[in-house]
């Protein structure tokens, strides 16, 4: 088994930018479906965590350790320096900020997203990862991951059809919430596609699909992009099975796109993206304060907005993600056992 898919990780940063362009020119400008690029982040995570915990299987309580020491010193820092932002708004109450420390941002309990409010996907990454996909990988589960998969995207789709990719933080028929609904839609099915992706590899030779598996991934990522692109309602329904395609296919039988993005430049970018996806908005919000750039739409002046981002995001991810991290995981070593 290979030990990293250098190619998936260098697609995160495409998708967050996704959502950059979103919060900081406006949906209606940039992607006015780029709300599912965060539902391409949980396929993406079930995939490539159930990768490692099926190369290197270890117990509940330290995956959820190791989840934690990864996802959380970020967010908690985020807050921190978001209450030196003069903001007086109802959008941002004391009783938001420590729902946002306690990581409970997508359990549908606020009426409005608060603070750092892309984070509210961290934190369904967090409660799905340790509650949901972790027994489900350990026991291999698969007809519990598909009826988890179809009732969840089906209890959304329900309630509120396709267009679902700007649901939050609400209540689904008044209980259920509709962000961890995506989450356990998305990362179980990131699950599945990982036991297609060992049967298939098994029988494919991926070396000699390259140009083939080129013309697919070319194809695949372009109808992607152009369905997080388009209001054409036709195409509210392909987001996700596109981003599973995109997945599974660069993973299982790379072609020269994926190669491509295996290189250095590429996965460094992809490195930095949970930097990017944390850091943009409380960047974004201290700069229109200080009329630093335009509330929406795009402008000239977003140009040393993204550069800064991308500054500060390097320097995150160099100086406080993984130092955090590594700090964490020395509080609690990882005893992991070869598969």
């Amino acid at each position: 088994m290979i030990a990293r898919f250098h190619q998936l990780d260098a697609l995160r940063f495409f998708f967050a930018m996704v959502v950059v362009l979103g919060h900081t020119a406006g949906w209606g400008n940039a992607f006015a479906r780029g709300g599912f690029a965060v539902d391409f982040f949980f396929v993406l995570s079930g995939f490539v965590l159930t990768h490692a915990l099926l190369e290197r299987p270890g117990t509940a309580g330290r995956f959820a350790w190791a989840r934690f020491a990864r996802l959380y010193p970020l967010n908690l820092l985020i807050l921190l320096l978001m209450l030196l932002i003069p903001v007086d708004t109802p959008t941002y109450q004391p009783v938001g900020w420590w729902m946002s420390a306690a990581m409970l941002q997508g359990f549908g309990l606020m009426q409005v997203l608060q603070w750092n409010w892309p984070s509210w996907s961290i934190s369904v990454e967090l409660f799905v990862n340790i509650f949901i996909l972790f027994p489900i990988v350990a026991g291999r589960r698969i007809v519990m991951a598909a009826l988890l998969v179809l009732a969840s995207y089906g209890a959304i789709v329900e309630a509120v059809g396709f267009a679902f990719d700007h649901y939050t933080f609400q209540l689904l028929f008044g209980v259920l919430p509709a962000p961890i609904l995506r989450g356990i839609g998305g990362i179980v099915l990131g699950y599945l596609l990982y036991e297609l992706h060992l049967v298939a590899q098994r029988r494919i030779d991926a070396a000699r699909l390259v140009w083939p598996a080129a013309a697919v991934e070319v194809a695949a990522f372009a109808c992607l992009a152009f369905s997080l692109w388009t209001t054409d309602p036709r195409w509210l329904w392909t987001p996700i099975p596109l981003s599973a395609l995109v997945v599974l296919q660069m993973a299982t039988f790379p072609g020269h796109f994926a190669r491509l993005l295996q290189r250095a430049p590429f996965t460094r970018l992809g490195h930095i993206s949970y930097s990017i996806y944390m850091i943009h908005a409380p960047l974004f919000l201290a700069s229109y304060i200080y009329r630093l750039v335009p509330g929406e739409g795009w402008s000239i002046r977003l140009v040393p907005l993204y550069l800064s981002l991308l500054a500060l995001s390097a320097a995150s991810y160099a100086f406080i993600e993984r130092p955090a991290q590594r700090f964490l995981l020395r509080q609690w070593p990882l005893r992991l056992r070869p598969a």
